[in-house]
């Protein structure tokens, strides 16, 4: 009675691993449809100044430096606690 209970269940698992594979694969069918492609359109920006961009690489500079350093006055701060 065990090896029946087994086989069916093995055979149950199988069939629904079977369907779900079909499911997917019915759902998988690509449409018909084709999407026409937009049209380009060209704008026109303004430039950034140099003294801008240079403006806001010290910016990100400074932001970056005072992020290790307070990453690592943390991390020291855990040390020393650690070892107390």
């Amino acid at each position: 009675m065990k090896t029946v209970k087994q086989t069916s269940a093995r055979i149950l698992i199988v069939a629904t691993l079977f369907t779900s594979a079909a499911a997917l694969a019915d759902e998988a069918k690509p449409t018909s449809e084709v999407e026409q492609p937009k049209k380009e359109v060209i704008v026109q920006t303004k430039g950034m100044s140099d003294s801008f961009v240079q403006e806001l690489r010290q910016q990100l500079n400074h932001n970056i430096k005072h992020q290790v350093k307070l990453a690592l006055s943390h991390s020291a701060e855990l040390i020393k606690n650690s070892l107390r």
